[in-house]
């Protein structure tokens, strides 16, 4: 009987190239949201991008179901280029709101 050695398949973990660093976007300016086709043009120019997103909510208290279904149309667009999409600085008070419309196990919270 011979014994033939089988060799473990192993994972190539890749390095980004410099020019894929992630893209921020702060939906803030001056205190106040963006106007919401402002903020809207920015999502949806990140989508066509191939790199991962941050939406940074520092400031923001509240968010409407329109804002929420563009982040997670942008998350799905970004998923299937393999990239990611996630939020900083929700406050407490957005976490609640993001946990009560079902999306936390949606997003990358940082």
């Amino acid at each position: 009987m011979s014994i033939t050695k089988v060799k473990k398949a192993t994972a190539i973990k890749r390095r980004k190239p410099a020019s894929s660093l992630p893209v921020s976007i702060h939906p803030v300016r001056d205190g106040e949201w963006l106007p919401r086709d402002e903020f809207f043009a920015e999502l949806l120019e990140c989508s066509t991008r191939s790199v991962d997103v941050v939406v940074d909510l520092f400031g923001i208290e509240y968010l409407d179901a329109s804002s929420l279904q563009m982040l997670l149309a942008l998350k799905v667009s970004l998923k299937s280029r393999s990239h990611a999409l996630s939020i900083t600085h929700a406050s407490p008070g957005l976490m609640c709101w993001f946990e009560y419309a079902g999306a936390v196990k949606e997003f990358i919270f940082a």
